[in-house]
């Protein structure tokens, strides 16, 4: 929440260096209205700016509209299968009986994810924030996962695990303007406290950072994730050891990170530009996985992976790397100010 506000203060301050003007619709401040003299008015919720056309960015929140988009436009994409709640696969199937065969239940989901091979990659079809993902080993925890990822969307999807290190990159105008590293939380442990005992250490961390996960130790995902590292919270860990507490890396829950805006090769500039170009995206986060974003790929055709794709990104994580990333989100949100102008002003198409 904090990173949001601080967000809201830098759109504020540099769209009325504009001239413009910015109404808040709510007591939250998380609608507003954005109008500049004698332009149209440009509404925005959240992050989402109102810089992204609607469909595109409709698209990059469906994460299989957007695998398929991706795989249509030539990009490497992971194996995937959608599993349907009951109640909406035989609603699909009711409707369109062709299809009967094209989506996964519960039943069939343990089926479909050993045809894909395991590690696989459990998740919400349609959420943010890492809420409901699960690396899963194995057929036995699959039906679990998928329930609890249906806590969040009527839609799950299975889709295989991709080692490497994952990044997030971000596009605005055409351009890489920051990159950082994500790696998942973890507990360090000193030779006397439990894992229960250290987690709640890091939830009192991440209260203090403004991140809010109270209830960590019943969260299912790092039951899960101790699980396959045969861990419990009743483990006690020798001094040093290291042990991961989720399996995502979303900075949201917690997860590390360092900045690599200055390292991504050339070639991965032009690659994301261009990967934003044709999802029709001007602003917009890449969650990608590679073996070292600060070097070409040997293979051109095989650069990495785009695991997803965030058309309303929040830069407020990245901001919180230091000095040097305040810098940049503080440029960005400048030239993001100056394109509303010109959307506002009819200079330019969202």
């Amino acid at each position: 929440m904090a990173g949001y506000r601080r967000n809201r203060e830098l759109l504020e301050s540099h769209v009325q260096r504009l001239g413009g003007r910015i109404e808040f619709l709510d007591p939250l401040r998380f609608a507003y209205r954005i109008e500049f003299k004698r332009g149209r008015p440009i509404l925005g919720h959240g992050t989402n700016y109102g810089v992204n056309l609607s469909g595109a960015a409709a698209v990059a929140r469906d994460k299989n509209y957007t695998s398929r988009l991706l795989a249509h436009l030539g990009y490497p994409t992971l194996p995937q299968r959608l599993v349907l709640r009951n109640a909406v696969y035989d609603k699909v199937v009711d409707r369109h009986p062709d299809l009967a065969g094209a989506f996964e239940t519960l039943r069939t989901a343990p089926a479909a994810a050993a045809r894909l091979g395991f590690p696989v990659v459990v998740k919400p079809n349609d959420s943010t924030q890492g809420k409901g993902v699960f690396i899963v080993d194995a057929p036995g925890r699959l039906r679990a996962c998928v329930r609890s990822a249906f806590m969040f969307s009527d839609v799950v999807l299975i889709e295989k695990f991709s080692p490497g290190r994952e990044y997030r990159v971000l596009v605005f105008d055409g351009n890489v303007r920051a990159a950082y590293s994500k790696s998942a939380p973890i507990v360090v442990g000193d030779g006397v406290s439990t894992i229960r005992m250290l987690v709640k250490r890091r939830v009192d961390e991440y209260r203090a950072a403004g991140i809010k996960i109270d209830t960590l130790w019943q969260d299912r995902r790092v039951l899960n994730a101790l699980a396959r590292q045969g861990r419990r919270f009743d483990s006690v860990l020798k001094r040093g050891a290291r042990v991961k507490i989720m399996d995502n890396a979303n900075l949201s829950v917690g997860g590390a990170a360092a900045d690599f805006t200055a390292r991504v090769a050339p070639f991965y500039r032009r690659y994301f530009a261009r990967a934003a170009r044709d999802v029709g995206l001007n602003l917009c986060g890449f969650d990608f996985m590679c073996r070292d974003i600060t070097k070409a790929p040997r293979n051109p055709k095989a650069p990495g992976i785009i695991l997803e794709i965030n058309g309303a990104p929040d830069v407020g994580h990245y901001a919180s790397l230091g000095d040097e990333p305040r810098r940049v989100v503080d440029g960005i949100f400048g030239d993001l100010a100056l394109l509303l102008r010109d959307i506002s002003l009819g200079r330019r198409a969202a």
